[in-house]
C-alpha cells in the first residue's frame, strides 16, 4: 500500500480584485469581511483525483490596510474522535495581498487526499496597519468534505461442505463478497489443504456489494484439517482493505 502525501493542484490562484463586488462569493451569509466556502469536494479511486477546493475572499477595512490569509487542513479518519491538523507544502504560512487593494481572494485546489476520511479547511485572516501592526482578526472553517474509499474490498463471506467430484477431486463451495464502494476487476481464488496449496480458480469481477458463489477444486480434505480459502493472492486487485482475503476453516 503506498504512502500518500497532501499535495496541491498546480494553478492556485491568488485575485486581487477592485472595489467592485465579485459574484462568486456574493450572496454568502458570512460577513463582509472575510468569507469561505467549499466549492468543491470530489471523490476517486485514484488518489489524485481526490480534492476538494475552497475559495477564499476578503475585504479592506481601512485606507492603506494589508491583507493577509492562513490556510489549514485539518483530518478526522474513521474512528478517531478529533481532527488533527494536516502539514502540507503552502499548509500554516501567510498569503498577502497587493497593498492598497480593496479585496483579496484566494482559491485553493487541494488533492491527493486519503481516503476514508473527513476533511474541513479553517482559513484565518488578518488586517495589518501601515506600521505593520495586526489591528484586526477573524476565522472562517468550511463545511466537511467527506472521502469515502472507492475501492473494493473481498473477503470470504461463507465455505460450505465440500462434495466429491472424483477419484480424490473435491468441489469447495465459497461464497465470494465485494464489501468496497468499487468494482473489483477479475482475481484467483484458491483453497489450501493442510500445507497443499490447490491450483486457482479465475473469477470475474464483482460490483460493489456483489455475492457470488464458486466452487473450488481440490484434493480430499480428512476431517479436522486445518484449511483456508484466499482471493487475489498476487494482489491483482487494489483494494481497501487487504486484510480478509483468506478465511481459515476446519474440513468437516
Amino acid at each position: 500500500m503506498r504512502r500518500l502525501a497532501v499535495t496541491f493542484a498546480a494553478g492556485a490562484v491568488a485575485l486581487a480584485l477592485s472595489a467592485a463586488s465579485d459574484p462568486s462569493v456574493a450572496g454568502a451569509p458570512e460577513r463582509e469581511d472575510a468569507r469561505l466556502r467549499l466549492l468543491s469536494c470530489r471523490g476517486a479511486v485514484d488518489p489524485l483525483g481526490r480534492s476538494l477546493t475552497v475559495d477564499s475572499a476578503m475585504s479592506s477595512l481601512r485606507a492603506g490596510d494589508r491583507m493577509q490569509m492562513r490556510f489549514d487542513l485539518y483530518q478526522r479518519r474513521p474512528g478517531a474522535r478529533r481532527f488533527r491538523r494536516v502539514s502540507g507544502p503552502g499548509l500554516g504560512t501567510w498569503n498577502a495581498a497587493t497593498p492598497g487593494v480593496a479585496r483579496f481572494r484566494f482559491r485553493k485546489p487541494i488533492q491527493n487526499l486519503p481516503a476514508p476520511a473527513s476533511y474541513f479547511v479553517r482559513v484565518v485572516y488578518r488586517w495589518k496597519d501601515e506600521s505593520g501592526d495586526v489591528f484586526a482578526r477573524t476565522v472562517r472553517v468550511t463545511r466537511l468534505c467527506r472521502q469515502p474509499d472507492l475501492r473494493a474490498d473481498l473477503h470470504v463471506a461463507f465455505v460450505g461442505t465440500p462434495r466429491q467430484l472424483g477419484a480424490n477431486v473435491f468441489a469447495y463451495p465459497v461464497v465470494v463478497h465485494n464489501a468496497g464502494r468499487g468494482t473489483s476487476g477479475d482475481f484467483d481464488a484458491a483453497v489450501t489443504i493442510g500445507e497443499a496449496p490447490q491450483p486457482p480458480r479465475s473469477v470475474s469481477a464483482l460490483a460493489p456489494d456483489e455475492r457470488r458463489t464458486v466452487e473450488l477444486t481440490g484434493a480430499r480434505c480428512p476431517s479436522g484439517t486445518p484449511a483456508s480459502v484466499q482471493l487475489d493472492a498476487d494482489n491483482r486487485v487494489d483494494e481497501s482493505d487487504e486484510r480478509n482475503n483468506v478465511r481459515s476453516f476446519t474440513c468437516p
